[in-house]
C-alpha cells in the first residue's frame, strides 16, 4: 500500500533567546512595576501576583512556541494552549518584521490578533515558511 506523504513545515519560535536586550528590558520592567505595586499595597501577593500576570499575557514571547504547518491547516502549540484551524478558515496573509498573519479578511483587518493566526519566524525560515503559505493562501489586499 502507497500512503500518501503529507508535506508539512515545523519550527520552534523564542523570541526571549533572539531578543536578549529586550527581555532583559522586560524583566527589569516587570521587577520595577512589581516593587511599584509591593510599595504601594504593601503586598507580596499582589507584587507576585502582577509579575505572573505579565509573564502569562506574554508568554509566547517568554516561552517558545511550536509551529505546525501541514496540507489540512495551521497548528500552534503553546505553553498552555493547543489550537488547529484548517486553511479554508483563513482568506489571506501578510507580513511584517517578525513573522505572518494568517488573516481570516482579504484584507489587514483589526479584527486579526482576535480571529487569525499570527506565526513568528524562527531567525532562518521567513521564506520557507511563506513559500509554505503562498500554496494555500492568497497575499493580504490593500484595504479600500
Amino acid at each position: 500500500m502507497d500512503e500518501k506523504k503529507e508535506k508539512k513545515l515545523e519550527w520552534i519560535s523564542h523570541p526571549a533567546r533572539y531578543r536578549v536586550k529586550t527581555t532583559i528590558l522586560l524583566i527589569l520592567f516587570f521587577i520595577a512595576i512589581s516593587a511599584g505595586v509591593y510599595f504601594t499595597f504593601e503586598s507580596a501577593f499582589l507584587a507576585f501576583l502582577s509579575m505572573l500576570i505579565l509573564v502569562v499575557s506574554l508568554s509566547s514571547y517568554f516561552f517558545p512556541t511550536k509551529y505546525k504547518l501541514t496540507e489540512s491547516g495551521v497548528t500552534i502549540k503553546g505553553i498552555l494552549t493547543e489550537r488547529f484551524k484548517p486553511w479554508d478558515y483563513f482568506h489571506s496573509y501578510y507580513c511584517d518584521k517578525h513573522g505572518v498573519c494568517l488573516s481570516t479578511f482579504s484584507y489587514p483587518s483589526r479584527l486579526d490578533p482576535f480571529r487569525g493566526f499570527s506565526l513568528q519566524f524562527r531567525r532562518d525560515n521567513r521564506e520557507e515558511v511563506i513559500n509554505f503559505i503562498k500554496q494555500f493562501l492568497k497575499p493580504a489586499e490593500p484595504k479600500k
